[in-house]
């Protein structure tokens, strides 16, 4: 079996090989790509063109890296983090959420304005906690952690009884 043609492109490696019906077969293969559906005399002539230098580039060139996020998506992507834990918290104890508990601080039900207040004081101490480590990422004093690692570091809620 011989190569009539191989040449990397814009998307890879365009292989065109004569098939025993005397057909041809056209295909691209980028360096990713499987090559153990192809004929070994196939696969064997792209893996040798793929050289270490030439994977690189291509994977440089067509999966770049994800930047890094910005000060701001980080900051974004713990703020929903926090807010959705506050929320869920709060909804240990049937309220709808943060906003709605809050609420209850001024409630005639002696039970329910102590939940309430008790909820306010521990949501104050987890932005404070937040914003705090937060600060410290971001001046480069502290490691950005997981969002998950970071939801654990924050105060427990105390629920009063």
């Amino acid at each position: 079996m011989t190569f009539d043609e191989i040449q990397l492109d814009a998307t890879g490696v365009m292989i065109r090989w004569k098939k025993p019906d005397g057909g041809f077969h056209r295909e691209v293969r980028g360096p990713n790509d499987p090559t153990d559906d192809l004929p070994v005399e196939v696969a064997g002539q792209i893996g040798s063109f793929w050289t270490p230098a030439r994977k690189a580039a291509y994977n440089a060139a067509y999966y770049p890296e994800e930047p890094a996020p910005t000060p701001e998506e980080i900051v974004e992507r713990f703020r929903t983090a926090i807010e959705a834990h506050v929320d869920e918290v709060a909804r240990q104890r049937q309220y709808s959420g943060a906003v709605s508990i809050s609420t209850y601080v001024s409630s005639t039900n002696p039970a329910w304005a102590a939940e309430a207040q008790g909820f306010i004081v521990w949501r104050d101490a987890v932005w404070v906690y937040a914003f705090t480590e937060l600060a410290k990422v971001e001046a480069g004093d502290r490691a950005v952690p997981e969002v998950g690692d970071f939801l654990a570091e924050l105060p427990a809620m105390e629920w009063p009884d």
